[in-house]
């Protein structure tokens, strides 16, 4: 691990101690990165069954990170006017949004899987779906902060959409 690698993970954990109330995702992840940088080992070998190809390592947490550093930490990079430009809405709409639909679907939910790899956070699913309507972009194009395969980047669209309408539904149409 690169000194600079642990500069930045302090960092980010005094960051975390300064903050009174932290979203549960947001810790999950950094709890994830310090098991990431605490366990140092080789990559695993490939699937489960033979001649399965192994899963390709997309750095979902990295990703995070810097989503989080450009558009939602206390100093983040971008201001407002780049979020709007990105996203077509302000920030405050854009977490209304993932706050309401995140409690509806668990879906996004950020979670773990079976061998223990944290899967995309919920900004991270919210951003795509977002990116893919404001510009209609395709689903193999989700490879900046979001770095999933067109396969999820689907599924989000799919989920984000259907959750859209029956969270907000009541109060806009």
């Amino acid at each position: 691990m690169d000194s600079d690698d642990e500069e930045a993970f302090a960092a980010l954990l005094e960051e975390e101690a300064d903050a009174d109330a932290q979203d549960e995702e947001h810790l999950m992840v950094l709890t994830a990165l310090a098991g990431l940088f605490a366990s140092n080992a080789k990559p695993r070998r490939g699937g489960s069954a033979p001649g399965r190809l192994k899963a390709k390592q997309r750095h979902r947490l990295e990703g995070y990170c810097l989503l989080y550093a450009d558009y939602f930490a206390d100093a983040r990079l971008h201001g407002e006017k780049v979020f709007r430009r990105c996203c077509r809405m302000s920030r405050k709409l854009f977490l209304r949004i993932v706050n309401s639909i995140h409690e509806f679907d668990s879906y996004f939910k950020c979670k773990k899987d079976c061998i223990g790899t944290l899967g995309f956070t919920s900004l991270q699913k919210c951003m795509t779906a977002m990116r893919m309507l404001a510009y209609g972009a395709p689903g193999d194009s989700s490879k900046d902060y979001r770095r999933m395969a067109e396969s999820t980047t689907i599924d989000c669209l799919y989920k984000f959409c259907r959750a859209v309408v029956v969270v907000f539904e009541p109060q806009y149409l």
